[in-house]
């Protein structure tokens, strides 16, 4: 995830995402210049998940992941989940483990 400061109703701010693949103790960074479909679930304390539509940041072979906030998408303090779920068409589907990130009060 980007080192971007976030606080709430923050819009216009940029999430930057690299997806990795954990082989052996290893961080390996995730070919997906085939992926179809990138969902990013955002999930804040005592609030339902929201998905919304990611792109890629390049052409994918980076594992590299965007997404730009819009007002509504981030309303409380605290922790924030991010979960990305990525559809290779007819070769798979694959989602990642939760990770957070600090939304600070304004």
């Amino acid at each position: 995830m980007s080192e971007t400061l976030i606080k709430v109703n923050d819009w216009g701010t940029r999430l930057d995402i690299t997806v990795f693949e954990l082989v052996n103790n290893n961080s390996i960074i995730v070919n997906i210049s085939t992926v179809t479909d990138i969902k990013i679930w955002l999930r804040q304390h005592n609030t339902a998940k929201k998905s919304v539509t990611g792109t890629l940041y390049t052409d994918g072979t980076d594992g590299k992941i965007t997404y730009t906030l819009v007002a509504g998408d981030i309303t409380v303090a605290g922790l924030c989940d991010l979960q990305v779920e990525l559809t290779f068409g007819l070769a798979g589907h694959w989602t990642s483990n939760w990770t957070s990130f600090e939304v600070e009060s304004n």
